[in-house]
């Protein structure tokens, strides 16, 4: 059993935190911390420190908490207002001892208000490895590098992601991927898919926007012969998928009635063909995407509630290339690779060239930057690229 102690005296965090108890996780909870090592439970999986010490000048006791934690992994837990200080604080260590402390000893933070289900992915990640061989960072130690060689990035907003994908990929509870058109959400997906124990099984993915809405659910749960006028007996994409992954790409889509069915299929772990009188057990993980205010329309009625609650186990903010100015370069350079590769040529941005990639702001996020590297790379007429070459249709 995992034992986490909570050192706050929030009262929302702390009722926060204990509602995340169950038959694997159990927390204790003191206000303060005096540095004393007996202080410390033997018990004691994790940390988890509350950074409003912080607010309250209590300096000494948040250097005492990191001094004395030995090798038992720290998860500084922050406000969104504090985030950025304590994340510049993790990186730099530059105020006072225990900031200093902090960035020698604390793992991560994580930002509240969170899902439980994010908190519970962090607490499972760091509590169950080895704490005498812990590694600070799930980034560094994910179980395959080799399946980000097309996940490309060097921001800060990037590097979130990735975590947040390595995080969701060690465990099997649904992922709802929330970004604008373009961003990436599909290979999120796959990504997740690849890192999880899921990996050897199948990964299907569908866009619901691409299917006609009277034929949605035949898409999904499969037909028998005689369903309807034409109808055969074939499976649908859960059983397509079974033992690994179904992707729903624009879920937002979806007709409240086919919502209804879909939430049966995924409380109950069973799934019926359309025509069909028997249900047959499933087993699959089930990841969602949408560009689409689900949030808002599950207030308005437009999206049931309870499906809302229950493909969101894990939800995931896919950044806007805007979001992630850094990594516009790196991906328009990797971009141009392969094209020279595929073409067995050699060809480079020139500096003005790269300088109007940046100035854009990418309305069509990464699909566009693709789009817009790939006309570069064919109209240009020699091995540079220049400022010329690059238009913009956005």
């Amino acid at each position: 059993m995992i034992t986490v102690l909570l050192i706050s005296d929030d009262e929302k965090t702390k009722e926060f935190c204990f509602s995340l108890a169950d038959n694997s996780i159990g927390f204790e909870c003191v206000p303060a911390f005096h540095g004393a090592n007996h202080n410390i439970p033997a018990n004691i999986s994790l940390i988890l420190f509350d950074f409003c010490v912080f607010d309250k000048g209590d300096i000494k006791t948040a250097h005492n908490i990191l001094r004395f934690s030995a090798h038992i992994p720290v998860l500084v837990l922050a406000s969104e207002k504090d985030g950025v200080f304590a994340a510049k604080m993790l990186q730099s260590g530059t105020k006072a001892s225990a900031e200093a402390g902090t960035k020698a000893a604390a793992k991560d933070i994580i930002t509240l208000p969170c899902s439980p289900s994010y908190m519970l992915s962090y607490i499972h990640y760091y509590a169950q490895k080895d704490i005498h061989t812990c590694t600070a960072d799930p980034v560094l130690s994910a179980p395959d590098e080799s399946a980000f060689k097309d996940f490309i990035g060097t921001s800060e907003t990037f590097y979130g992601l990735k975590k947040q994908i390595i995080l969701a990929a060690g465990n099997s509870m649904p992922v709802l991927l929330l970004g604008e058109t373009g961003t990436g959400k599909s290979l999120a997906a796959r990504l997740i898919h690849r890192l999880s124990q899921r990996k050897e099984a199948a990964f299907v993915e569908e866009n619901i926007a691409a299917i006609q809405d009277t034929l949605v659910e035949a898409e999904l749960f499969g037909t028998k012969a005689g369903a309807y006028t034409g109808a055969v007996t074939r499976i649908g994409l859960f059983e397509k998928a079974a033992g690994g992954t179904l992707f729903l790409d624009e879920i937002g889509c979806i007709s409240l009635s086919t919502q209804a069915k879909l939430l049966r299929a995924l409380e109950t772990g069973e799934i019926r063909r359309v025509g069909d009188c028997e249900h047959k057990k499933i087993n699959v993980r089930i990841i969602c995407a949408t560009n689409s205010p689900l949030n808002a329309w599950k207030e308005s009625g437009e999206f049931r509630k309870d499906l809302y609650y229950r493909i969101t186990g894990i939800e995931i903010h896919i950044p806007s290339l805007k979001e992630r100015a850094e990594d516009i370069l790196p991906l328009a350079r990797n971009f141009l690779e392969k094209l020279c590769a595929a073409h067995n040529t050699v060809k480079f941005f020139s500096d003005t060239a790269e300088e109007k990639l940046q100035s854009h702001t990418w309305p069509g996020n990464i699909r566009e930057l693709q789009s817009c590297v790939s006309r570069a790379f064919y109209e240009s007429q020699n091995g540079f690229i220049s400022e010329s070459d690059i238009r913009f249709v956005l």
